[in-house]
């Protein structure tokens, strides 16, 4: 449900009180251009305030990344060492010459996400540009 304020009905009075009858061909009262003047510098606050979080975000996602990063090549240099000291004691040590097809699947599983990135940087470029008021 939808509360209004005072402000909120102090505002809908002021746009009923500033609103041209649309049939008079009259140009836009000092009222409407204040008003339309206070939107845009509110919207413009706005999307500076969002480019602001986006930024923090961004920031505290790529930090999150690259300790997730350091915690598995560590755990990743753990376990090689306890699997290399465990393999002298089996019977059959574990041949190692599979490691070459993992390394060109892993490889392989990379480029695919290069490309996908590269796509995606792609289309947010045309969709940003699509939206710039040199566009229009």
């Amino acid at each position: 449900m939808l509360v209004m304020s005072k402000e909120d009905g102090d505002l809908k009075e002021h746009i009923m009180n500033t609103t041209t009858n649309a049939s008079a061909k009259t140009a836009p009262s000092a009222g409407a251009e204040d008003l339309t003047a206070a939107l845009l510098k509110q919207a413009a606050t706005s999307f500076e305030q969002a480019a602001e979080v986006a930024t923090l975000v961004r920031d505290q996602a790529i930090s999150l990344i690259k300790f997730g990063e350091q915690l598995t090549l560590e755990a990743a240099r753990k376990t090689a060492q306890v699997a290399s000291e465990l393999s002298s004691q089996l019977p059959n040590p574990i041949e190692a010459s599979y490691l070459s097809d993992v390394r060109k699947t892993v490889e392989a599983g990379l480029d695919v996400s290069g490309q996908l990135l590269s796509t995606q940087r792609k289309i947010a470029s045309a969709v940003l540009e699509a939206f710039s008021p040199q566009a229009r």
